[in-house]
């Protein structure tokens, strides 16, 4: 009887280690995702709402075309900020490993280079049509990244 009573307190103490393990690996799992998820959705609402400063910059570039005024200040800003999205974008790969979030964020940064491109041709309003439009591509392409990124999240 003691020989089975020692084996029973040694199969429980066995459990208790093995539960208490698994317990504590789960725990760190659960708390490692909802870190990353975290992490996403902070990245996520940085760069949804950091993108209205390439609009802002843009309209000050427009301002200049129209009021005749030198455009050179207001491109150079313009480039600047572009530069800038393209690296927020290049941020987001770090937490997103996903194959349609590097594929928009590619087709986004594609969108921001083709929009640069067209700076130096808009020099009088007769000349902007290809700038906007490209702008209004950047913004569609935002747009597609950012809903991309909020399916991952």
């Amino acid at each position: 009887m003691k020989a089975w009573l020692e084996s029973a307190l040694v199969a429980a103490i066995i459990s208790a280690t093995i539960s208490g393990l698994i317990s504590v690996i789960g725990a760190n799992v659960v708390d490692s995702r909802s870190k990353i998820r975290q992490t996403r959705i902070e990245q996520t609402l940085k760069f949804s709402t950091g993108n209205d400063q390439l609009f802002i910059v843009s309209q000050g570039y427009i301002k200049d075309i129209i009021t005749s005024s030198d455009t050179k200040r207001d491109a150079e800003t313009v480039h600047a900020e572009i530069g800038r999205q393209i690296r927020a974008a290049e941020d987001l790969k770090i937490t997103f490993h996903d194959k349609e979030v590097d594929d928009a964020i590619s087709a986004y940064e594609k969108s921001l280079t083709s929009y640069g491109d067209t700076i130096k041709e808009a020099v009088d309003p007769t000349k902007m049509k290809d700038w906007l439009e490209r702008l209004g591509q950047v913004h569609d392409k935002q747009i597609e990244l950012t809903n991309r990124l909020m399916k991952n999240v």
